[in-house]
């Protein structure tokens, strides 16, 4: 798998970056196209490093958890406070943080 991305801290216009031609030994030549956002070890970069993709992209996957967890925390049956704040401190807070 591989990828490129361009960064630049003007705005980029996509059809005037250039392809990349890339010829591995013992396989087909292929052209690769820059992508506007890269997913590295986890960290999604844009063209700008502003991590605009990545904030949303974490803050989307902490909402589902938490959507997840509102089904423990039932008032009727659920979890008691001191329980839910330290589920809430293990699991959600550390997907805002990385």
């Amino acid at each position: 798998k591989t990828e490129v991305i361009h960064f630049t801290c003007f705005r980029s216009n996509p059809s005037l970056d250039p392809l990349i031609n890339i010829s591995p030994p013992n396989t087909h030549a292929r052209t690769i196209r820059p992508t506007p956002v890269m997913r590295w070890l986890g960290v999604f970069f844009d063209q700008k490093l502003s991590f605009k993709k990545h904030v949303e992209t974490m803050a989307t996957c902490a909402l589902s958890t938490i959507s997840g967890l509102h089904i423990l925390t039932n008032s009727i049956w659920g979890l008691s406070v001191l329980n839910a704040r330290l589920l809430f401190k293990t699991v959600v807070l550390p997907v805002l943080t990385f």
